[in-house]
């Protein structure tokens, strides 16, 4: 890595031809897998939480949000640019994270793997193996040919707004005052924190929290991205 940043400190270092190329690839692959029109929730919610934290005016959230007119723009861009970046965020001080994966602990899982899997197959024995051998050839057969036709695949296609198939969202909060007498409005009660849930017929729960940060200066909000990765990463 220290060889690849020294080559590149120069402006002279840059091959711009393959630049533009790679450039061009980046905007094709933009305009294959447009996220502004396929996820806009997650990807303006995205753009937002990144606006606060680095941005300081409206027309850099412009910006942000027009992803694929800042990487046609980026063509524009001399030799000299690309080396300012490289001499700004790899030879000035800075935090980096490098996960190194531990060949000991990978022999460790794999034992610990394989006793249990041939503690498994002595709890079993011959007959309890064969049994669960039967058990999902049946669950494959079940999941594979009980496949819709195509007149209810037809059925499920939505040609007309007013046919799609809703479903009612109950929304309840503890701010505001939902009435006590609801079991939801119940529930909420106890935390002890402004709470809103959206309850809908549904099996699968989904959890949005929001910390507020206010308290915090611009030099630490700048590092609330690296935290965020590393809370279920790191051990520390």
């Amino acid at each position: 890595m220290d060889k690849v940043v020294k080559d590149h400190l120069e402006d002279n270092a840059w091959d711009m031809e393959r630049m533009g190329f790679l450039i061009g690839q980046a905007v094709k692959n933009e305009l294959q897998n447009v996220k502004m029109e396929k996820n806009p929730d997650g990807k303006l919610f995205g753009h937002m939480i990144l606006h606060q934290l680095y941005d300081k005016t409206e027309e850099d959230l412009k910006t942000r949000v027009n992803e694929l007119e800042l990487i046609r723009r980026l063509r524009s861009e001399p030799a000299s640019f690309w080396s300012g970046l490289v001499k700004k965020y790899f030879t000035s001080p800075h935090v980096a994270v490098i996960g190194i994966p531990s060949e000991k602990m990978v022999e460790q899982v794999a034992n610990e793997e394989k006793a249990r899997i041939e503690q498994q197959r002595q709890k079993l024995g011959d007959d309890g193996i064969k049994k669960c051998d039967e058990n999902i050839c049946c669950a494959i057969k079940e999941n594979t040919e009980r496949k819709p036709d195509a007149e209810l695949l037809q059925e499920l296609i939505v040609k007309k707004l007013e046919e799609f198939d809703r479903f009612p969202v109950d929304a309840k909060s503890n701010v505001g005052g939902s009435p006590p007498s609801q079991p939801i409005a119940k529930f909420l009660e106890q935390f002890p924190f402004p709470t809103t849930v959206h309850n809908s017929p549904t099996k699968f729960i989904e959890l949005f929290l929001f910390l507020d940060s206010s308290g915090l200066t611009a030099e630490q909000r700048a590092w609330l991205l690296l935290y965020n990765n590393l809370l279920f990463e790191s051990p520390a």
